[in-house]
């Protein structure tokens, strides 16, 4: 199996939101839609929404569509398993803003 780093799903994000187009519409998903990305295992911490626990998180055009206990793996174009890294939202907003 292979060893998934912080560098590794920083940089998937990363490509998942680039890969939105601009002025692009963005849809609800469907039955048949794929996520284009998928983080399994995290270990989500969201005090804002009194989320703790082990999540998958589905995202689409760069945003996140689902965060759910399990997301079958054949929803997603792309799917890394996070392994229990903990993934939470506002961090890189903290330390980015000026």
């Amino acid at each position: 199996m292979q060893h998934t780093t912080r560098r590794d799903i920083l940089l998937a994000t990363g490509a998942a939101a680039l890969g939105a187009l601009p002025g692009a519409a963005v849809a609800a998903m469907g039955p048949n839609d794929k996520f284009d990305l998928l983080l399994r295992n995290c270990n989500a911490l969201d005090p804002g929404q009194r989320l703790s626990g082990k999540r998958d998180i589905g995202m689409r055009f760069g945003v996140i569509e689902a965060i759910e206990p399990s997301i079958p793996p054949e929803r997603a174009q792309r799917v890394m398993d996070a392994g229990g890294k903990l993934v939470t939202p506002g961090l890189i907003d903290l330390h980015a803003q000026t």
